[in-house]
C-alpha cells in the first residue's frame, strides 16, 4: 500500500507546500520526502536531505490530505528512492519533493512503461508530460484511485 501525503500550496501559508509518500510493502516502511539542505538560498539546485512524516508536518503547520492507493509495485518504487537519494540534489524546478513523488508513482502504476534504471529515474523528472507541484501530485494520485490503485 502506498499513501501519498500532500500539503497544497497556500497564498496565507507561509509555505509553499509539500508532497511526500509512505510506501508499505513486504519490507520495512519506506518514508519518501525529498527537502534542501539547509536554507534555500539557492533555489535552482543544490544538496537535499529526506525527511520523516512527524518532521513534515511540523514544517507544514497541519496534516496533509492523504490519498491510499492498493496497486502499485512498492519494490520498484523503493528501489527507485533509493537511486533518487543517492543521485539528485534538490531544485525549486526540479528535482524536489512534488518530483519525487510524482516519478515514484510513475514506476509503481502498472500502466505506465517507466523503467526504475538509474537513468530513468535521475532524469525522469526533467521528461514529466505534466507539471508536479502538490496539487498536481494530489490530482494524479486522485487519477490513479479512480483507475482502480
Amino acid at each position: 500500500m502506498v499513501h501519498v501525503h500532500v500539503w497544497p500550496f497556500s497564498l496565507t501559508g507561509k509555505n509553499i507546500g509539500h508532497a511526500s509518500l509512505t510506501i508499505r510493502g513486504t519490507g520495512p516502511e519506506v518514508y519518501v520526502s525529498w527537502w534542501p539542505k539547509g536554507s534555500i538560498k539557492n533555489l535552482v539546485y543544490g544538496p537535499a536531505i529526506a525527511s520523516d512524516f512527524a518532521s513534515d508536518v511540523k514544517s507544514e503547520g497541519a496534516p496533509p490530505y492523504t490519498v491510499s492507493l492498493r496497486r502499485l509495485s512498492e519494490s520498484r518504487m523503493c528501489r527507485a528512492w533509493e537511486i533518487w537519494k543517492r543521485h539528485l540534489g534538490w531544485g525549486m524546478f526540479g528535482p524536489n519533493c512534488c518530483t519525487a513523488a510524482g516519478t515514484l508513482l510513475r514506476i509503481g502504476a502498472p500502466f505506465e512503461t517507466i523503467s526504475a534504471d538509474v537513468e530513468v529515474v535521475t532524469y525522469n523528472h526533467l521528461l514529466m508530460a505534466e507539471p508536479f507541484y502538490p496539487d498536481g501530485v494530489l490530482l494524479y494520485a486522485f487519477r490513479l484511485k479512480a483507475r482502480g490503485l
